[in-house]
Parts: C-alpha cells; sequence; structure tokens
C-alpha cells in the first residue's frame, strides 16, 4: 500500500513525493490490470465476461479521464477500489462499493471514475488513501473526511453507530497533511502527532494493546475492540512524522530525521527486526541510521506481507515476503538490482511493486491480471524489477498498486503528450456488472499458527444445501446509472487481517454471522434444512478434525449456505470474516445450534444447515434438504 508524506511513497494511498521540491501540475491518468471488479479468487469468466471486463494488460488511458489532470492516486494492497485527486481538489472513485467505501450515497459498483460530489462542498482533497472496504482524504484545511465500512471506527468518526458509511462523514481529526490506511484501520499524519483508529488487532494501531478480550457469553471466541476515535500514538509523541505506509495489518513509518519505525503484525519478518513477533509499539528500524538514513526525499512502503524504504544514495531495502517461492527476508535488505536509480514514487500490491525512477517506470513480483504492466507479450510476473517497455521514456509522476491492479499519473508536458497519445485507451462498459448467482457464506474463525502468519483462512463452519421450489434460472442483476449489482444484502461483522493468498497467507478471522448474495425479487416459500460437517485445518502442531451440527431455516429470497472459505472481495485478497454468534445469541438469532468439541488442535465447529451460523477451526462441509 501507498506512502503518505510529503515527499513521495508507496504503502496505501500513493503519496508520491513532490519533485525537486515543487508542486506537481498533475498528468494524464494510466490505468492495467483487473477491470472486472466483481471477479472473485476462483472465478471461472465465459468469453462474455472476458470482453466486457478485461484485463489490461499494459498502462492505458481511461476514456473518461482523458484531458483531467490528475495529482494524486490511491489504492490499497487489499482493496478492490481505486481514488484519483485532480488539480480543482476534485475527488473520483471506482471500483467495488459492497460497503459504499466508493462514497457515493450508494453501495453499486463503478466500473468507470465517479465525481465524489459529497466531498467538493466541504474541502479540497489532496490527499487520499484507500482500506480494505473504506476510504479517507485530507483537505487543504487540514480536515478529513471518510467513507465505507466503520465497523471497526477505522473512520475515525468517534462511533461505531453506522458500520457503513455510504457518503462522506467527518472524520475527529484536525491539521492532518496525510493520511494512510491499513485493511481496517486508519493513519493520520498532523504536524504534531501520528494518530490511529480502527481495528487494534495484532497492535497494528500502536497504543502499546490489541484490545483483545473474552465475549460477554465467556465462549472461546476473542473480541477486539473498535476504537473509532483517532489518538495519538504516545511512542513517537514529539516526533514529526513525515512519511507512513501501511500493509494490511502493519505500518512503516519515517520521522523528519530520517528514522524509521515499523509495528503491528510481524509475521514473514515485513517489521524488519529480524524475528516474527507482533509489535504494539512503534519500534525503530536499526538499518536505518547513521549515514543510512531515509532522505527526505526517500520513499517507503508496505504490501501485503513486505516493506521497503529507501535510504542514503537512493538505495532501495525490501524486507519480509518479498516473493511467494523462497525464504522470507527477515530484516532490511539492499535491492542491488535497482541501485543508483533515482526513485521518486513507489507503491507495493499486495505481492507486486511499482516504482517510478528517472524518465522510467520499473515494476516487478507475482501477478495475474495484468498489473505489472509488460504487455500481451511480455511475462505476468516478474521476480526481478524490470521496465514497463510501453511508459519507457514518459516522466511518471506517481503510481499506485491495488490488489490485482495498477495506477500511473503520467506527465503531458513536453514530448510527453505524444506519447500518451500512442497508449491504448481503455473505455469500460460502464453500465454492466457479473453476478455468479446467489450465495450465501458463513465465517469460521482461526487460531494463530506458530510459523509467522495468522491460521489460514478460519475455515470453520460446515456446509449446508438445500432445494428450493423452481423459480428459473436467470440471474439478477440490477441496473442504475451505470453501476450494476446483483441483488445483494450484506451484514458483515467480521475481522480479517492477513495477506490474502491462500490458506497460508489468509487472515485469522473473527468467526461471524452469514452473508446473503439473494436472488432479486424472487419470493420462495420458507424452508429449514439439517446438516452435518467435518472440518480441518492447521492449528500450531498438526492438523486436527472437528464436526459440528447445526439447525437453521431459510427465509424468502435466501440463496444458499456456502461454507466459510475465503469470501473474496476481489482475486487476490480475502475479504473480511465476520463475528460468530454463539451460545444464546446464536439461539436467539438463528434458532437452535448445537456445538460439541473437536479432535485435537481444532477447537468447536458449528455447522449450519441452509441458514446457520458457525465457528470454529477447520474446513467442514455438510448437506442438507431443503423443505418445500
Amino acid at each position: 500500500m501507498a506512502e503518505s508524506g510529503g515527499q513521495e511513497g508507496g504503502g496505501n494511498g500513493v503519496h508520491a513525493g513532490e519533485e525537486d521540491g515543487g508542486e506537481v501540475q498533475g498528468g494524464e491518468l494510466l490505468f492495467c490490470g483487473n477491470a472486472d471488479w466483481a471477479l472473485k479468487k476462483g472465478d471461472s469468466r465465459s468469453d462474455d465476461r472476458s470482453e466486457k471486463f478485461p484485463f489490461i494488460l499494459e498502462p492505458s488511458r481511461l476514456a473518461s479521464m482523458k484531458g483531467i489532470k490528475i495529482v494524486h492516486v490511491a489504492a490499497g494492497c487489499v482493496s478492490s477500489h481505486c481514488v484519483a485527486v485532480d488539480v480543482d481538489g476534485r475527488c473520483f472513485t471506482w471500483g467495488k462499493n459492497d460497503t459504499g467505501q466508493l462514497g457515493l450515497g450508494d453501495t453499486l459498483q463503478r466500473n468507470v471514475p465517479v465525481h465524489v460530489s459529497g466531498l467538493s462542498s466541504k474541502i479540497k482533497v489532496i490527499k487520499a488513501a484507500a482500506g480494505r472496504h473504506h476510504t479517507v482524504v485530507v483537505g487543504s484545511d487540514g480536515s478529513s473526511y471518510s467513507f465505507g465500512q466503520n465497523k471497526h471506527g477505522q473512520l475515525g468518526t468517534g462511533s461505531i453507530k453506522g458500520e457503513m458509511e455510504v457518503s462522506p462523514v467527518k472524520a475527529l481529526v484536525q491539521d492532518a497533511f496525510d493520511v494512510a490506511c491499513g485493511g481496517e484501520f486508519t493513519l493520520w499524519l498532523t504536524d504534531v502527532s501520528l494518530l490511529s483508529a480502527g481495528l487494534p488487532q495484532y497492535g497494528q494501531l500502536g497504543h502499546g494493546t490489541d484490545h483483545e478480550y473474552n465475549n460477554a457469553s465467556g465462549t472461546v471466541k476473542l473480541v477486539y475492540e473498535p476504537q473509532p476515535l483517532p489518538r495519538a500514538i504516545s511512542t513517537l509523541q514529539g516526533k514529526k512524522i513525515v512519511k507512513a505506509a501501511c500493509g494490511i495489518n502493519h505500518s512503516v513509518v519515517v520521522d523528519s530525521e530520517g528514522f524509521v519505525y515499523t509495528w503491528g503484525f510481524g509475521g514473514h519478518g515485513r517489521l524488519g527486526h529480524r524475528e516474527q513477533k507482533d509489535e504494539w509499539k512503534p519500534r525503530m528500524l536499526d538499518v536505518f541510521k547513521g549515514g543510512n538514513k531515509v532522505p527526505s526525499n526517500g520513499v517507503v512502503g508496505a504490501g501485503g506481507a513486505f516493506s521497503a524504504a529507501s535510504a542514503a544514495g537512493g538505495q532501495l531495502y525490501t524486507w519480509g515476503r518479498v516473493k511467494m517461492t523462497g525464504d522470507s527476508i527477515m530484516y532490511p535488505k539492499a535491492l542491488m538490482t535497482i541501485s543508483g536509480w533515482t526513485i521518486r514514487s513507489l507503491d507495493c500490491g499486495s505481492m507486486t511493486t511499482l516504482a517510478a525512477a528517472e524518465s522510467s517506470c520499473i515494476s516487478w513480483g507475482t501477478a495475474q491480471y495484468g498489473e505489472l504492466g509488460y504487455g500481451a507479450n511480455g511475462p505476468k510476473s516478474s521476480a526481478l524489477p524490470k521496465k514497463i517497455d510501453s511508459l519507457e521514456g514518459m516522466h511518471v509522476h506517481k503510481v499506485a498498486a491495488g490488489v490485482s491492479h495498477s495506477l500511473f499519473i503520467v506527465d503531458v508536458k513536453g514530448n510527453g503528450k505524444e506519447m500518451i497519445e500512442k497508449l491504448p485507451v481503455f473505455e469500460s462498459k460502464a453500465g454492466e456488472a457479473v453476478t455468479d448467482g446467489s450465495e450465501h457464506e458463513v465465517k469460521g474463525g482461526g487460531k494463530r499458527k506458530a510459523g509467522g502468519a495468522p491460521a489460514g483462512p478460519a475455515k470453520g463452519a460446515g456446509r449446508g444445501r438445500g432445494k428450493r421450489p423452481a423459480i428459473g434460472k436467470d440471474k439478477p442483476v440490477l441496473k442504475s446509472h451505470g453501476a450494476d449489482v446483483a441483488g445483494e444484502k450484506t451484514n458483515d461483522k467480521g475481522v480479517h487481517d492477513e495477506d490474502g493468498h491462500g490458506d497460508e497467507e489468509a487472515a485469522a478471522k473473527k468467526p461471524g454471522p452469514l452473508r446473503v448474495l439473494g436472488r432479486a425479487g424472487v419470493n420462495s416459500p420458507p424452508a429449514s434444512g439439517r446438516g452435518r460437517g467435518r472440518g480441518r485445518g492447521a492449528a500450531a502442531a498438526g492438523r486436527g478434525a472437528g464436526r459440528g451440527r447445526g439447525r437453521g431455516s431459510k427465509k424468502q429470497g435466501d440463496s444458499e449456505s456456502e461454507e466459510p472459505s475465503s469470501d473474496d472481495d476481489s482475486p487476490e485478497s480475502d475479504s473480511d470474516g465476520d463475528d460468530t454468534y454463539t451460545g444464546s445469541a446464536a439461539k436467539k438469532k438463528f434458532g437452535t445450534v448445537g456445538l460439541r468439541p473437536a479432535a485435537s488442535g481444532e477447537g468447536l465447529l458449528a455447522g449450519a444447515a441452509a441458514k446457520g451460523s458457525g465457528r470454529g477451526r477447520g474446513r467442514g462441509r455438510g448437506r442438507g434438504k431443503r423443505g418445500k
């Protein structure tokens, strides 16, 4: 995720630095990667879908943004939406919008950039950042507004009364000059302090605690108390933080003297302290001291499970899980393949890195959708930094790396305009979204592994399927002003906090309620079902098995229940896990729910039939017949 800071950086909202101390005058917005915002990991793509929502394999102009001078772009290593800011301080958003993270007053997906009109009367936007399901912007007057999911307090409004804000709301922050977002938390940079709010798990807010407690029912489930009020990180009091980058569950910041601090989840060495333990307070990195501090024009970045920063002489260092194969790097290590380059902007995606340097743009990492920009004849991925040929000779002001897409701001002055005219122009089918039918998913909770990643992805509730009365085969699609959704109803209650790369790297999720993607306009009679499931999954020392039973009823329009595997919001990133209703709460909400202990290493597992609740560690399946 892109860095924040007065100079350039990489991390969650690309906060590229000002060139030679002067302001960037704006440039053309380019895009590459996945344009199929409804795509989830494992989805198949029909020829029709591939034509409407292609993978854009090289940086391309967006037809709707031609001629608009962009000064800032933001994406997140776990987000499936984008933010762009123009020279007039107008904010544009597009992409996934299931929790209102686009700030457009609804939850309809947008396939092309749309002006966030609700901000125009409030502030002139200068910076923005994107989390998993939320967006935060900062205005020229130091105020901040946010929108999207707020169940962990990540919007910084001081309250979680509204779990979702589809229009901009004011954050309780003053005198901010920049912002960075993690998966479910936010950092605000001010002249006197660094503020944080949101989900405190892994100590990622930097306040010395993870605010973990047992829920009132006395079950095994642990809860992390939301922190909706932005609070100064006391460890950094008296230091002016000038750059900040957030990964999914960790942060990297630089103070005005060039010292680097990291904290949060420590798996795979992403904090750079030669160990994998979590840090609940900012801890200084010993590599960036003395003559090796980060200069004022340096960059920092944070990806899904890795980090980066440039030191004296422009040397770029990386650490953490920088590639899918091989060992993780436990401490900052110089990346010699791009030694000597002057990097003006850097950003880190889930497993990709973008760097704008001199008259080139460089990318590397593991990719599937063309987000590295190498073109149809180039490789999908690259373990080593490689130039993007179509941008060679251009002056790229800023870059932003999302979960499966990339953004660039390219200079249009001089011969830049002529070179840009040669680039492809992408015109999205703005009014069409894809749905794969109804779903009904139950999230499960997981236990932390010993090896450095949260247990992955906390798969726990059984699967139940039932037969519904025949209602026709057409998949419902709702269309509205160029943004379509499949009749979707979401009740997110969860926590998900890791890289989203399969079971090994998925989040340690809190178990939780049902996500229903129902059929639109369907009147099905009530039905009930019963299912049994067996679970399997990793524990600290091995594998175990669990059994569970569940009972529930399906109501009109409800869809099938699924096992709580990764409810992917995007091709590369798991969406959040959800709070589980257990004991009396489950009985009140769903009817009778039976719980029994699982085998060694697994804990409890509740299988849900048709509609139910589940919690546990492991993966379970069960099938049951729907009533008629």
